[in-house]
């Protein structure tokens, strides 16, 4: 999905040492896009970090929203609380997988 334009791919919650999301926000303040190895191929990417308010308006702000958002790492209770303000307004199908 990462070469994809139609996609936006997303790293939410602890990122540990060594793993592609700590790799992305270690390059926080590279200016302009910046180079990431993901599985021995180079993607580049637009790196940003965002709390539960920010990943709300985040994809509240996108003039044309996703179909479908699927909340797959966090706690039990905050992926439920996220998905609530998604699914408030517009249609959006929130899932988050077992």
């Amino acid at each position: 999905m990462f070469g994809d334009p139609q996609y936006q791919v997303l790293f939410v919650g602890y990122q540990a040492e060594g793993a592609p999301g700590a790799n992305i926000q270690a390059s926080e303040g590279v200016e302009g896009f910046a180079m990431i190895d993901l599985d021995g191929e180079m993607y580049e990417i637009n790196s940003a970090h965002a709390d539960q308010k920010g990943l709300v308006d985040f994809v509240t702000g996108i003039q044309q929203w996703p179909e479908r958002v699927l909340l797959v790492h966090g706690e039990k209770g905050a992926k439920a609380a996220l998905a609530c303000h998604y699914e408030q307004g517009k249609a959006l199908s929130v899932e988050i997988p077992a």
